[in-house]
């Protein structure tokens, strides 16, 4: 499953919600990390991941970049903490029937010790989809360095 800009939104929308979704590569998919900590939807890269209040539950959202920076802690591969505020992103796990496609839910949530099963999203462009760890291989940073 990879993070993915909610596509079915409308164009002109100020944010659309981010989602987790079966991977296809798509551009709705892409993300890269810039020095400052924040991450970027690279289809619009002035469009970063953030949210509009620091609570648990908060709908993760793409919307124009703001200075939100990501934390990204990965205690082992394959499986990290994207942490923002004391909050991680997290899914309750089941699909949420009223969004169009098959579609979890990303919210801000409890951070966990063992990591909330993301990869870390890459600093360059060449390789971009954020990937939580059950689709297997992932550019993921560890041990201070890219595996």
């Amino acid at each position: 499953m990879c993070m993915d800009v909610n596509g079915f939104e409308p164009a002109s929308a100020p944010f659309k919600h981010v989602q987790l979704r079966r991977c296809s590569g798509n551009g709705n998919q892409q993300f890269f990390q810039d020095s400052n900590g924040e991450i970027h939807w690279q289809t619009n890269p002035n469009w970063c991941l953030g949210y509009d209040a620091s609570y648990s539950g908060t709908p993760i959202l793409a919307k124009p970049c703001d200075g939100t920076t990501w934390n990204v802690q990965c205690p082992s591969y394959g499986d990290c903490n994207l942490e923002a505020s004391n909050y991680c992103i997290t899914t309750p796990g089941y699909q949420n029937p009223s969004v169009q496609g098959y579609a979890f839910d990303l919210t801000l949530g409890a951070c966990n010790a063992n990591g909330n099963g993301f990869s870390a999203p890459p600093t360059t462009i060449a390789s971009t989809e954020a990937k939580v760890n059950a689709t297997g291989g992932c550019p993921c940073f560890y041990g201070g360095e890219w595996h």
